[in-house]
């Protein structure tokens, strides 16, 4: 689920930079049939979330003049298509540079030397979850859809 998570936001972002409205986006999405309604309710939660906290934080400002470069050790550990998958969603602007470096971090950590794509959407997830931590209570994504609200 969690990997289907991470797809869905990454059509949705890959979409508007197209230049899609995020009703097109849902729509399509909706239509294809490819993911559960939940699965993008929450893809979408997640977007909005990041949107409002990214909105409400001086401190995270983009300087597109600098980028990461991988290191060969870097490289080794996560693998050729990890790093283009890691470099996409960077450019999609799903992960900002401070969560690169910690997804990095966390790699580096795994005592296997090969990590796959599911471990890295795992990373993400948490990553998306940890930047909530700033939200106030009654967000979007503490709400489930089983939730009463009066």
């Amino acid at each position: 689920m969690t990997s289907k998570i991470v797809e869905v936001l990454t059509k949705i972002l890959e979409a508007i930079n197209k230049n899609k409205t995020l009703e097109e986006v849902g729509k399509n999405l909706k239509k294809s049939k490819e993911y559960d309604e939940k699965i993008i309710n929450v893809a979408f939660a997640l977007l909005y979330d990041k949107i409002i906290l990214n909105k409400s934080s001086d401190v995270l400002e983009n300087d597109s003049k600098s980028f990461r470069i991988f290191s060969d050790e870097e490289i080794e550990i996560i693998g050729i298509d990890n790093q283009n998958y890691l470099i996409h969603l960077l450019n999609l602007g799903l992960i900002d540079r401070i969560n690169l470096e910690k997804i990095l971090y966390q790699i580096t950590l795994f005592p296997e030397l090969k990590i796959s794509k599911n471990d890295i959407n795992w990373m993400i997830i948490l990553s998306l979850m940890e930047n909530n931590n700033n939200l106030l209570p009654g967000s979007r994504f503490l709400l489930n859809s089983s939730d009463i609200v009066n």
